[in-house]
């Protein structure tokens, strides 16, 4: 089995990450979209596909030895899509966050991140192409991956995780993006006034646990930062009434899907 390669991305990629695509996953070829937002790019690259699954891979992205073995093992006849857990490269005190709030979680008696998908990742991940066919994603800059989980999700699929780390995420934060984040995050259902609320009384606390836990006093500046432009973002979408109509979406593409169907 071979499969396309999407990668979106604004300027010219280097030979040594298409070696690392090549060397990684069996690749049938490798797609590029450089248009904006990040929705439309990743829109076009899903209507190019041929093969019957695809891989997200995004610039910024450093495959690990193993990665298509150990994303291919979570495949079974439920399974819409598998992304890989990542590592942040460049802030040691990201990671050392998400494993603190794990440990949280766990003394909470709490799912952990590993175990439920809350935030779909397309930096490396592995789609059925046949569910995304029919998709259409809106025009925007974030919380595109979520939007892709979602229509395969409402199908009765899977959107699944590795519990290893099998990329590198070369980035920092998004901090800059954060209150794009929360607000696209309301606008597709996928974050509440309430929890916006939630997260900004709990983020201080939560992120001391981690400081305390790691020694990483940076987390407390970070993490707040980040999540209250998240939580400003939710709700001033709330406020203006923006919201994503994903029954009007379901019935529009059920429709196109039974016109595919009677065109066979």
């Amino acid at each position: 089995m071979k499969l396309d390669v999407c990668v979106p991305t604004l300027k010219r990629v280097s030979a040594e990450f298409e070696e690392m695509i090549r060397r990684e996953i069996p690749v049938n070829r490798i797609i590029y979209s450089s248009l904006k937002p990040l929705g439309t790019a990743r829109q076009e690259l899903i209507e190019q596909v041929s093969t019957d699954w695809f891989a997200f891979v995004d610039t910024d992205v450093e495959l690990l030895p193993g990665w298509f073995g150990k994303v291919w093992s979570l495949v079974n006849g439920k399974t819409g899509a598998v992304d890989g857990m990542w590592s942040y490269s460049l802030e040691p005190e990201v990671d050392a966050y998400q494993e603190s709030m794990q440990e949280l979680a766990r003394i909470l008696g709490k799912k952990t991140s590993t175990e439920t998908v809350t935030r779909a990742f397309t930096g490396d991940t592995l789609v059925r192409t046949e569910l995304v066919k029919d998709i259409e994603i809106p025009p925007v800059p974030v919380w595109e991956d979520e939007f892709i989980k979602q229509h395969i999700v409402r199908k009765g699929y899977e959107w699944r995780r590795t519990r290893e780390v099998v990329c590198l995420h070369h980035r920092r934060l998004n901090i800059g993006q954060a209150y794009d984040s929360g607000y696209y995050g309301y606008y597709f259902g996928g974050i509440s006034p309430k929890q916006a609320i939630k997260n900004m009384i709990t983020v201080i606390p939560k992120a001391s646990f981690a400081g305390l836990r790691t020694g990483k006093w940076r987390i407390v500046p970070m993490q707040t930062s980040r999540e209250f432009r998240t939580s400003l973002g939710c709700l001033v979408a709330w406020l203006k009434g923006r919201r994503y109509d994903w029954d009007r979406y379901d019935a529009i593409r059920t429709s196109k899907g039974q016109q595919m169907f009677q065109l066979r």
